[in-house]
C-alpha cells in the first residue's frame, strides 16, 4: 500500500503518498572490468528504493566469484549482499527502506524470478549514508565481462 499516515502535532492525520520515480533504467556490456558504473537520474536522498539486477553469466577467462559490493548514491548496500558466483546468471532485487531505520529486503536466483518462487532475506541497519554521488555502483570481485541490466526505483 503506498499511503503512509502520519501524525500531525495538532493531532490530526494526514495520509501521504509518495509516488514511484524512475531512477534508471538501463542495460550495459561490460569487458574486463572490476567496478561498473551507472548515473541514476538524480542525486536526491530516497526513504525507499527498489533495485532489480539481472547480471548474464560472467563469460571472461578469469572467474569471477566472492562479493560484489552494491552502493546507490554513495551508500553501501547490506553486508555479503551479492556474494555469489557470477559464471551463472544472477537475479537480485533489493528493497530499501532507508527511514526510520534501515531495512533491506534481498531476493537472489540463478533462474527467472517471474517463473520461478525466490526466498526474501532481510538485514537490519546494513545500509550506509548516501552521500548525493548520482551514481549505481558495482564492485565486483575481480573483473568482470557480461551484461548488467539495472532498474532502480525512488520514493
Amino acid at each position: 500500500m503506498n499511503r503512509r499516515r502520519i501524525m500531525l502535532m495538532n493531532g490530526q492525520e494526514e495520509n501521504e503518498v509518495k509516488e514511484w520515480v524512475e531512477l534508471l533504467n538501463e542495460s550495459k556490456e561490460v569487458t574486463d572490468q572490476k567496478t561498473v558504473e551507472f548515473d541514476i537520474a538524480n542525486a536526491e536522498k530516497h526513504e525507499e528504493y527498489w533495485i532489480y539486477l539481472q547480471i548474464e553469466k560472467h563469460t571472461g577467462t578469469e572467474p569471477c566469484k566472492g562479493n560484489c559490493k552494491p552502493i546507490i548514491n554513495g551508500a553501501w548496500i547490506g553486508y555479503y549482499s551479492l556474494n555469489v558466483d557470477f559464471s551463472a546468471d544472477q537475479y537480485v532485487s533489493y528493497h530499501i527502506w532507508t527511514n526510520p531505520i534501515s531495512v533491506l529486503e534481498i531476493a537472489k536466483s540463478m533462474s527467472k524470478p517471474q517463473f520461478n518462487l525466490v526466498q526474501i532475506l532481510r538485514q537490519i541497519e546494513t545500509i550506509g549514508n548516501e552521500t548525493g554521488t548520482g551514481k549505481f555502483t558495482l564492485e565486483f570481485p575481480a573483473n568482470y565481462t557480461g551484461k548488467i541490466t539495472a532498474k532502480i526505483l525512488g520514493r
